[in-house]
């Protein structure tokens, strides 16, 4: 085994954080109009723009289980490293203590994502 350094890749965990906070908060708001729709209808019927606010919320909720998907990929299954860019295979887990590290060889760097097993799955 070489000896590589391990260097922390923030951008990565930072990502998937945002990606996650976005579905939550667009899980919410459609919850919250979805509420505001039934609660409305029960005096008038269900107007165009409730509709469209549905519609709008549906589609940005597809957005962000797309967007959550993709950053949840590009940590398990497209890591690139950051300084090169080159796609680069895991570290194994009994080298990495749990985490899940990425290595470089270009580099000779190890990309230690901030997660660990525990964390994802």
């Amino acid at each position: 085994m070489m000896n590589r350094e391990i260097r922390q890749d923030l951008l990565v965990g930072k990502r998937l954080t945002n990606a996650a906070m976005l579905f939550v908060g667009a899980m919410i708001v459609l919850g919250l109009i979805v509420a505001w729709i039934v609660l409305s209808s029960r005096s008038s019927s269900v107007t165009s723009g409730q509709s469209i606010a549905v519609l709008v919320l549906v589609l940005a909720a597809f957005i962000t289980v797309v967007n959550l998907f993709v950053a949840y990929g590009r940590l398990r299954w497209f890591y690139r490293c950051p300084r090169c860019s080159a796609r680069v295979p895991r570290v194994p887990e009994a080298e990495a203590d749990g985490h899940i590290r990425y290595q470089c060889s270009a580099c000779s760097i190890d990309w230690d994502t901030g997660w660990s097993e525990d964390d994802v799955d």
